[in-house]
């Protein structure tokens, strides 16, 4: 500390009166030009030429800046929406790739988008998957999404975002639901199938089959020789296999639930065409011209309804008959009708006589 004894005072500017006069102070200053830094020894005062001074200074204070004040940081929102997802209305199976989701997610700060995907990885805020949404706090809506083919769990997730920070900050959410696979349903209902060759092993299509059990039910055999039969049910069946030109086959065959019968190969037979032919002829054994003969019958594919007028030696012949039993009806105006019944075997050729009576 520093103590004068004797100073002078001396006053800056201009005359001063008795008064308070602001921006003014009284300043103690050296009057020893030897301290060039203006500093005041305890040597000056016993030198009067040399002692401080005590000045009378004004100074324009001006106008004080107002200090910036630092900004507070607003606090940071580090808590991401709550959300959650839903499929087909909550179904636990669906029978289509194509379902609908149903979104929703809240968040104190607003909900801005979301992101679908069937891959867990988080996405990155500038991912193109985001969908945009406007900012709210509570965000519920229903989309339509398509799901990778294929039977089996699939599994949906959902990210959402809210406006948390810079975009590279946002704040993620998620939710997942599991579409668990079908139990496969084991079918009670059976299934019969197989192919139809000929002698030298060649395909035969348009082969007539029927399976015939508490109910018929027919097929036929595609250009490949193949039919098949579905939706069974189990019990006992008739298979026939018919074809024009080829000898009829049939086989009983018993299918328990569930069963799929392959038949295997099966090979039909050509038939060999028989006849029958003969003559007709009146009670006197004299031959009858122009009498009216009708064969009709079944063979072994198909109905055969036939006509002949006898020659002037009274004779007739039906050619190209199936194997199968047959009616043959002589008639003429005059005469009696005479009629027999015969059985053809495969290839045979059957001479049948008829006698016409007279009226």
């Amino acid at each position: 500390m520093l103590f004068v004894t004797r100073t002078r005072l001396y006053v800056s500017h201009r005359p001063l009166k008795n008064g308070v006069y602001p921006n003014y102070g009284i300043k103690l200053v050296p009057t020893n030009n030897n301290h060039s830094n203006g500093s005041i020894a305890s040597s000056d005062n016993s030198d009067s030429s040399i002692r401080p001074k005590l000045v009378i200074v004004y100074q324009s204070l001006g106008t004080t800046p107002t200090p910036t004040p630092t900004p507070t940081s607003a606090p940071s929102d580090t808590t991401a929406p709550s959300g959650s997802i839903t499929i087909n209305s909550g179904n636990e199976y669906a029978n289509s790739t194509s379902v609908t989701i149903s979104l929703s997610a809240t968040d104190a700060t607003g909900v801005t988008g979301y992101y679908v995907s069937t891959s867990s990885t988080t996405p990155s805020s500038s991912d193109s998957g985001w969908t945009s949404v406007t900012s709210t706090t509570s965000y519920s809506a229903s989309i339509s999404y398509t799901l990778s083919s294929g039977d089996g769990s699939k599994t949906i997730y959902v990210w959402y975002k809210d406006a948390a920070g810079a975009p590279t900050q946002a704040n993620f959410s998620l939710s997942s639901l599991i579409l668990p696979s079908p139990t496969p349903v084991v079918s009670d209902l059976c299934e019969v199938y197989g192919f139809v060759t000929d002698e030298d092993n060649h395909d035969l299509t348009e082969v007539n089959i029927a399976m015939e059990g508490e109910k018929k039910i027919k097929t036929k055999t595609d250009e490949d020789g193949y039919f098949e039969f579905t939706g069974l049910e189990a019990g006992k069946y008739t298979v026939t296999y018919e074809k024009e030109g080829y000898r009829k086959q049939s086989g009983d065959i018993t299918l328990v639930e569930g069963e799929i019968r392959d038949l295997g190969i099966i090979v039909m037979e050509q038939n060999i065409a028989g006849s029958i032919y003969g003559t007709v002829t009146d009670a006197e054994n004299e031959p009858v011209e122009s009498a009216k003969v009708k064969l009709k019958g079944k063979g072994s594919n198909a109905k055969v309804k036939e006509k002949y007028t006898t020659e002037e030696d009274g004779s007739y012949e039906f050619t190209d008959l199936e194997e199968g039993t047959y009616i043959i009806q002589a008639k003429k105006k005059g005469y009696k009708k005479a009629k027999e019944r015969i059985k053809l075997s495969d290839g045979e050729d059957n001479e049948v006589d008829l006698v016409l009576e007279k009226k």
